[in-house]
């Protein structure tokens, strides 16, 4: 994660389009359980599991075509 993303603030999702034979999933990001999928939208919050630098997402048993992070800040009072 680039430091100029500020993780106090932001959320974090992480997307998919589709997940193939089944839309079942288990995500885990740096060894630890981040939640999962059953069906549509395949959409998670990872935020609190991702640090600055480098992340490890696994997404098990299939893995999908695409995946994405979509990185939505926060609006602070007074700006």
């Amino acid at each position: 994660m680039p430091e100029s993303v500020d993780l106090d603030t932001a959320r974090v999702f992480l997307e998919l389009d589709e997940l193939d034979p089944e839309e079942a999933a288990r995500v885990t990001v740096n060894d630890q359980y981040a939640g999962g999928f059953i069906g549509k939208p395949f959409r998670l919050d990872v935020t609190r599991h991702l640090r600055h630098g480098e992340n490890t997402v696994k997404i098990e048993p299939f893995a999908p075509k695409s995946v994405k992070m979509v990185v939505l800040a926060e609006e602070r009072e007074g700006n």
